[in-house]
């Protein structure tokens, strides 16, 4: 890195409680709270305080600075927005907070839950750091056979003998990206 640069290194999740990323997430109930700007991470701390579940997929970045060195710090991967499994019980709580500009109610939970799932594994175990990508990109929908992300399903773009996987949250209509060796994938039916 030279001058002001700022480089992801990696992505990560924040969740609570900490289990909440370690299995199957829940598919009964999910929110997507939209975030007032740059709220993200305060929110997150509220909605701990309140006992009230939340995901919140995250990257590590490292800027230089002329004068003071390197500092590592940590941004939301999908800016504006935390994923909650609550009910419709927990909105008022949620809205409490003054943090919010509104709450996207989900009308496929099982859905988004897979999707998270993946994004989740991917930000844990892809060799590369995340790339948001905020066009759904076509290709082939392929499912990881080998490996960690066994079972991640997602849209694939080939790159010199290895995949970029795309993972789709499509209630936002936005996608999170990372590359994995191509002999790890096989290709599915379109849907």
């Amino acid at each position: 890195m030279t001058g002001l640069e700022t480089v992801t290194i990696r992505g990560m999740v924040d969740c609570w409680p900490n289990e909440l990323a370690d299995g199957e997430l829940p598919n009964r109930y999910w929110q997507i709270v939209r975030t007032l700007p740059r709220q993200e991470k305060k929110l997150c701390h509220d909605l701990r305080l309140r006992g009230i579940p939340y995901l919140l997929p995250m990257e590590q970045r490292l800027r230089q600075y002329r004068r003071k060195g390197i500092q590592r710090f940590l941004v939301p991967l999908i800016s504006g927005y935390v994923f909650t499994p609550s009910g419709p019980d927990d909105r008022e709580d949620i809205y409490r907070t003054e943090r919010t500009a509104g709450i996207i109610p989900v009308d496929e939970p099982v859905n988004l839950a897979i999707e998270l799932h993946a994004l989740v594994a991917l930000l844990r175990f892809a060799e590369s750091a995340p790339m948001v990508r905020p066009e759904i990109i076509p290709g082939k929908r392929v499912r990881i056979t080998h490996g960690v992300l066994t079972g991640v399903e997602g849209i694939v773009r080939k790159r010199r003998g290895r995949c970029e996987l795309i993972v789709n949250i499509f209630a936002l209509g936005t996608s999170v990206s990372g590359m994995v060796d191509a002999e790890l994938v096989e290709v599915l039916e379109p849907l």
